[in-house]
């Protein structure tokens, strides 16, 4: 997903929001079939909003374009609270 989002980036300036959506859908199921205590999985949906908030304001400052907002947010989904 990353290195997808990262071309379409490059060559288009655009994220496809497909690509967010199946990134923060797969989550869950995954998290489930690996037996993810459900306070990690908290843990990283409260950091990824907060990334997600953050990434907004940048977006409102014409920081940074609303797709790179949103993929940091579903890459700090994924690498959870720990690491983000």
């Amino acid at each position: 997903m990353l290195v997808q989002s990262a071309l379409s980036d490059i060559l288009s300036l655009r994220i496809p929001h497909r690509m967010l959506a199946f990134g923060a859908v797969a989550f869950l199921p995954v998290t489930l079939a690996i037996d993810m205590p459900v306070a990690d999985i908290m843990a990283a949906i409260g950091v990824s909003l907060v990334v997600l908030a953050g990434g907004f304001i940048l977006f409102a400052l014409k920081v940074i374009g609303g797709g790179d907002a949103k993929l940091a947010a579903v890459t700090v989904l994924w690498c959870g609270a720990g690491q983000a």
